[in-house]
């Protein structure tokens, strides 16, 4: 078998031989020597030519052994991936299973079931119910993270009111948000009314608030609905550190951090905001982020807005009028 340089030195001597015999030919009056430099030229273009298809046949064999080499690498990824995902779903379970109870049993000790407390014995109890919810959290987002491989992972649609759902998620991180002495405005109809998945809707704020919260001290996080007969616009907004521009389009990816800046206690896993856009995306909506943020009447720099579309599927209900909702962190709704 030649080497790939010898083939490549002859065929570069067929073609000056083809290139010499049409020259010759051209060049001379003998029909004799016309007839000898067209059968160079001739030998010479079809040795080029046998060259080239040897050339093309063997970059075309690499091309499919590459190709083939690449889904062996890719089935052998994909396997990986389940393989990963099913431990990760059995630990989170068998995780939860004794969560459950040292959360119950702190409820019950909150609730005074066993005799009052001192005000230092609730603050422990506090801090230990805190620290369970936020490994419940975790938990959940790996969790939810995991089944996002499924892309036909299933939406149960029901007509619902997004002002109730925002409510409802501001709840589950209420206690963060008096901690960091961070209050929600919203700016929203008396109803905003969309077809949604309400788990995965509520999911998607609650990761939304959870991350503007954890980010921002003594500040406001602003939610506004716009509705619309085909898409309904959900507004994000928070007036906390930011997000440096160049991660602006990276921040939805697994395991990415907002900012460098931020302080160690508040470091997630970088799963939540990748967790909400594939269930946007489940919605067949559309989300981003953008530096700065639209509080009204704040006029502190800084922050961060995500923007969120949804198909509405159905024309928006309810007062047309825009009326401001202060729930600050005891915002006092039901779970």
């Amino acid at each position: 078998m030649r080497s790939p340089r010898s083939e490549r030195l002859i065929l570069l001597a067929a073609g000056l031989l083809a290139i010499l015999g049409l020259a010759g030919a051209l060049l001379t009056q003998d029909l004799g020597l016309r007839a000898v430099w067209l059968l160079a030229a001739s030998a010479g273009g079809g040795l080029a030519w046998a060259g080239e298809r040897r050339a093309r046949r063997r970059q075309q064999a690499a091309l499919e052994e590459a190709d083939r080499r690449l889904h062996q690498v890719s089935r052998q990824l994909d396997e990986a991936h389940r393989a990963t995902a099913r431990f990760l779903s059995t630990m989170g379970h068998e995780l939860k299973t004794p969560l459950h109870a040292i959360r119950g049993y702190a409820q019950l000790l909150l609730g005074e079931a066993g005799g009052p407390l001192t005000r230092s014995q609730r603050e422990d109890v506090e801090a230990i119910l805190q620290a369970g919810d936020h490994l419940l959290e975790l938990i959940d987002t790996i969790l939810s993270f995991t089944r996002t491989g499924e892309e036909r992972e299933p939406l149960h649609l029901e007509p619902l009111d997004l002002v109730e759902v925002v409510g409802r998620a501001w709840d589950h991180v209420s206690f963060l948000a008096e901690q960091r002495r961070v209050r929600l405005r919203l700016l929203a109809p008396r109803q905003v009314r969309v077809v949604a998945d309400r788990t995965k809707l509520r999911q998607i704020f609650i990761n939304l608030f959870h991350n503007a919260v954890k980010f921002t001290q003594d500040g406001v996080v602003q939610v506004r609905l716009v509705p619309g007969d085909a898409l309904t616009l959900i507004e994000v907004s928070d007036t906390g550190q930011g997000v440096e521009p160049d991660l602006l389009e990276r921040i939805f990816q697994p395991f990415v951090q907002g900012t460098g800046r931020r302080e160690a206690s508040s470091q997630g896993l970088g799963l939540g905001l990748a967790v909400v856009r594939r269930f946007v995306h489940l919605h067949g909506g559309r989300i981003w982020a953008e530096a700065g943020h639209r509080v009204e009447g704040e006029a502190r720099p800084g922050g961060t807005t995500f923007v969120v579309q949804l198909p509405t599927w159905g024309p928006p209900a309810g007062d047309a009028s825009t009326e401001e909702a202060g729930l600050g962190a005891d915002s006092g709704r039901g779970r």
